[in-house]
């Protein structure tokens, strides 16, 4: 069976590269002029859609040659084959900047035919950020300019594109009317038609026609496979193993989806294999194959979170390139305006000067007008200087929210969403009826352990948060530091009786320290649960309080597990950023609880010191004033 599924998948990929072979050495043959240039990006183009790191090698190597000779044409026609090349790796943020420079190249030079197919791929970026009224817009302009120019080809893809958006927006009459008409508008473009079938089969698919909607996968698949188009291929494919499912019929719905995952994987559709897992989850679910299920759920929940955290990256770029592009082009509307004004002030002196030669009597009003002309240049001067002033306020700004959105998203998006997916994955099998309230019971321990960590989690990200946005106040108060510690080993009873551990504790219960109450629930909480979090099963955990000179008393926590080396401690001192690492029963965790004890220690004019060896345990200590 695998065999015959690498033979079905891997002949068309053998096939392509044939058919190709002559075009590539067309191209590298080709002297190097202008001929050249378009043989490179011929060959790009006709492996973008197969194998976008080939096609990005030939266009680079075409837009090198093209500058180099100052091909102001050809230039044009490669950054927008790049622009689209990078929207199809997901690089959103490099698609939308080659995008927009190949659009001003192709508008200079007024080629309708090129400026549609830059519309297509703003449309496109517009589309991934959920525009879809915006993308919309974009591809009928783009249809617009392609029906000018007599070009086909665009005039279908925009078609296509128009009805895909209309589909995202449930708008399924509008999106099969947009796809009959691609249909019927197109010439000679295989591609174009099955796209259009594949778009078919989408909209019978939303519309409850599972039938239908295979007549048309199938038909758009077929096509795929003779023009050796991988991403069709693949993007159909698991639109073939999805219907399956919906049918019940788990047989054929597996069979497709494994050809999907060795062929997404193979050319590095990402999207494509992260679906095709999920869909994998359901069906070995609804076959009782709870095994498989569940190894399948947690590889898709892994490529989920590595993705979407990547997409998160890339749209925090993608926002930033609109930002600078948006910046960008205030700051030539202003040099422009600014260029127009001395222009016409030169124009304004001239005519002033030629007035003088002729009439010597109006030197007086000349030198008058001079004068306010100047006054008016300082104040427009003037003016400019406090724009760009804040301007650049601005942009730092944005810089510093930008910093900190980044490390949350970061944060959130690494450590906090992985907990949450696995129990919403649960949750799905259950809510679906897959797996009985038997076996959610059997993995209940396990889901409540991650409601634990995200609990926590979520309230040091909080607490953490206001730290970052300056919000946080500490209010000095006298507390009896006993009561505090004995609070805290309360609530962490439950832990500590999990991993049988003995607690010592050391304070004098009339000791009282002056301190922020919270904030010191806060550090007293993370760091015994740091020390739960490391420490091997029966161990014990010292907890004690001891005065110092200058009217301060140091609390010490140690415990006797697995510790660490002097790098990590340098890590946790020195470093603003969060450190983690998991416990003795791979216990997980943000690290943001070191990070808020050392912020929070510090607001109580006291100092965190660390004492560490790797298996010898450590010992985490911090002052307080004592009045």
């Amino acid at each position: 069976m695998v065999k015959w599924i690498l033979f079905f998948v891997c002949l068309p990929f053998f096939g392509f590269c044939q058919s190709q072979d002559s075009l590539v050495l067309l191209a590298q043959q080709a002297r190097p002029d202008t001929t050249k240039v378009r043989l490179l990006n011929k060959a790009a183009v006709a492996l973008r859609e197969t194998d976008s790191n080939l096609a990005l090698q030939y266009a680079e190597e075409a837009r090198v040659l093209a500058i180099s000779l100052s091909d102001q044409q050809g230039i044009g026609e490669v950054l927008s084959n790049l622009g689209w090349i990078y929207y199809r790796k997901g690089i959103y943020s490099k698609a939308l900047e080659y995008t927009t420079n190949a659009m001003a190249i192709n508008k200079a030079l007024n080629i309708q035919s090129e400026m549609a197919a830059c519309l297509n791929t703003i449309g496109a970026i517009q589309f991934e950020q959920d525009n879809f009224k915006e993308a919309i817009a974009s591809f009928k302009q783009g249809y617009t300019l392609a029906k000018k120019a007599n070009h086909r080809v665009n005039m279908s893809r925009c078609l296509n594109n128009i009805a895909f958006s209309f589909l995202q927006l449930k708008m399924f009459d509008s999106a099969r009317f947009y796809v009959n008409r691609s249909v019927r508008e197109h010439v000679n473009d295989d591609f174009r038609l099955a796209f259009s079938d594949r778009i078919l089969g989408d909209i019978f698919y939303e519309e409850g026609k599972y039938t239908e909607a295979l007549k048309s996968y199938q038909i758009a698949l077929e096509s795929a496979i003779g023009q050796n188009n991988n991403f069709l291929q693949a993007s159909t494919l698991y639109r073939i193993g999805r219907t399956y499912l919906r049918l019940r019929n788990t047989d054929k719905a597996l069979k497709v989806l494994n050809q999907n995952l060795f062929l997404s994987s193979r050319f590095g559709f990402k999207s494509e294999h992260e679906t095709t897992l999920q869909l994998m989850a359901e069906t070995f679910a609804m076959r009782k194959d709870f095994a498989n299920a569940y190894e399948f759920q947690n590889r898709y929940l892994a490529l989920h979170d590595s993705l979407l955290e990547q997409r998160g990256g890339e749209r925090i770029n993608l926002l930033e390139a609109q930002y600078k592009l948006g910046l960008k082009n205030t700051q030539i509307d202003f040099l422009t305006k600014d260029t127009r004004y001395k222009e016409k002030e030169i124009r304004m002196q001239r005519i002033g000067i030629y007035i003088a030669i002729v009439w010597l009597a109006c030197m007086l009003l000349l030198i008058i007008v001079l004068f306010r002309t100047n006054r008016r240049a300082r104040a427009a001067n003037r003016l400019l200087k406090e724009k760009n002033e804040l301007i650049e306020q601005q942009t730092e700004q944005l810089r510093n929210l930008n910093a900190t959105k980044d490390k949350l998203f970061a944060i959130i998006g690494h450590d906090l969403r992985g907990p949450l997916n696995s129990l919403r994955g649960m949750i799905d099998l259950l809510s679906k009826s897959i797996i009985t309230q038997e076996e959610f019971i059997g993995y209940s321990e396990k889901i409540k352990n991650n409601v634990d960590f995200v609990y926590s989690d979520l309230e040091n990200l909080l607490s953490w948060a206001q730290t970052q946005q300056k919000g946080i106040q500490t209010i000095f108060t006298q507390v009896n530091l006993k009561k505090v510690v004995d609070e805290k080993i309360n609530l962490s009873q439950v832990n500590l009786d999990t991993k049988k551990l003995q607690v010592n504790v050391e304070v004098n219960p009339e000791m009282e320290v002056v301190a922020d109450k919270n904030q010191l629930d806060l550090i007293l909480r993370n760091l015994i649960t740091n020390a739960i979090k490391f420490s091997y099963a029966s161990g014990i955990i010292v907890i004690e309080a001891k005065p110092e000179p200058d009217n301060y008393i140091r609390v010490s926590i140690t415990d006797t597990g697995i510790g660490m080396d002097p790098t990590e401690v340098e890590k946790i001192i020195h470093s603003n950023l969060h450190f983690s690492k998991p416990g003795t029963q791979n216990e997980k965790g943000m690290g943001l609880g070191l990070l808020l004890v050392k912020e929070f220690v510090e607001l109580n004019q006291g100092k965190l010191n660390i004492q560490s060896k790797p298996g010898q345990g450590s010992t985490f200590s911090f002052t307080l004033r004592a009045n």
